[in-house]
């Protein structure tokens, strides 16, 4: 049966359905050369750009201590997950959130831990990440804690 066929009849009976990673989270429409705010705790960030005026958020965040927003204000989109109380848990730094952007799109990014890769962006990318890898196109303002 289809995923989108069994989310459905799960909604309609109403009763769960595991959702795969590869549906969007969240979507917002923008115009060319969006700011991306990106402020993440926990977990690994992966940036890509492709051919849609859009900006689309997945995650396969399971652990009850993160919190993902996603909020769009005019031509910019935040996306935060932030970590409900003081400790970052295992399960939490596992969790992996993929961003599809316009390649013109202007991205600033903080990620307190976890690893980051931006790939196909040609618009301005300021990272400061504290604790991970980074693995970006070109010359970027890479600031690492």
């Amino acid at each position: 049966m289809s995923t989108l066929l069994s989310l459905a009849l799960s909604l309609l009976l109403n009763t769960s359905v595991d959702v795969p990673f590869h549906l969007p989270l969240q979507t917002a429409i923008v115009s060319h050369a969006p700011h991306i705010l990106v402020d993440v705790d926990a977990g690994n960030v992966r940036i890509e750009s492709w051919p849609y005026d859009k900006v689309a958020l997945t995650s396969d965040v399971t652990s009850p201590d993160l919190k993902v927003s996603f909020d769009q204000q005019g031509n910019t989109v935040l996306v935060h997950a932030k970590i409900g109380h003081a400790a970052i848990t295992k399960k939490a730094t596992k969790s992996m959130y993929v961003l599809r952007v316009p390649a013109s799109a202007n991205i600033e990014l903080y990620s307190a831990s976890g690893n980051v890769a931006v790939h196909g962006v040609y618009g301005p990318v300021a990272l400061n990440v504290a604790g991970g890898l980074v693995d970006c196109d070109g010359d970027k303002d890479l600031v690492e804690n």
